[in-house]
């Protein structure tokens, strides 16, 4: 796997989300990986995945998917049926937040861009934050994840940092600014294999 931050297609993912939607019909079928995409790994697995759900705005109620960083940051050890999803301010969260009050004992949903994704965990970090999501700054990126690894500096972060597709990030924002609601309550981390209905609540707008 390359050192530097890269962009990894998750294509067996999304064929694995097919074939259980498929099952789930009772249509019987049957899908080949490569071998070397099972033994090593080359890309982001299934159990790679971390999930949490929208509980609020109703318009955007899905089941979102995020990978967590790679080498650095934390792990969920506690399940938050209800937290705070807070938009950071500035976006990019790159230094002091306007809203950094906000934040505290939440999860903070940041933009790419600007600086590290270590330094905008740090800062998450700083201001009290639970853990921090990182959306990418492509809104119209639907299917493609970035590795996000530590960077020159050697400082180190404590909580989790996930990464986030674009388009799920954009539209999570969007949504909360048509509301005209600071933050968005959400449940972290969700076991989607205890939800039979999983496929169907996914953003109708992501490729899988």
């Amino acid at each position: 796997m390359p050192r530097g931050p890269s962009v990894v297609r998750t294509a067996s993912a999304i064929t694995w989300h097919a074939l259980m939607l498929l099952t789930s019909w009772g249509m019987p079928c049957e899908v080949s990986f490569p071998l070397s995409s099972v033994l090593s790994p080359p890309g982001l697995r299934i159990h790679e995945y971390l999930y949490f759900q929208v509980l609020s705005p109703g318009d955007i109620r899905y089941i979102f998917t995020a990978t967590p960083a790679k080498d650095f940051g934390g792990v969920f050890n506690t399940r938050y049926e209800q937290i705070h999803l807070v938009p950071a301010d500035p976006p990019e969260a790159c230094g002091e937040l306007n809203n950094g009050v906000f934040i505290q004992d939440q999860i903070a949903l940041v933009e790419r861009g600007g600086c590290s994704f270590l330094s905008k965990t740090r800062v998450i970090q700083e201001h009290g934050g639970r853990a921090v999501i990182i959306a990418d700054n492509a809104y119209d990126n639907d299917s493609f994840y970035i590795e996000m690894i530590q960077d020159s500096s050697r400082r180190t972060a404590d909580i989790p940092a996930l990464f986030l597709l674009g388009r799920d990030g954009y539209m999570i924002r969007r949504s909360l600014e048509q509301h005209g609601l600071p933050w968005a309550i959400i449940s972290i981390p969700v076991n989607v294999t205890s939800i039979p209905t999983y496929e169907m609540m996914q953003p109708p707008w992501t490729f899988w």
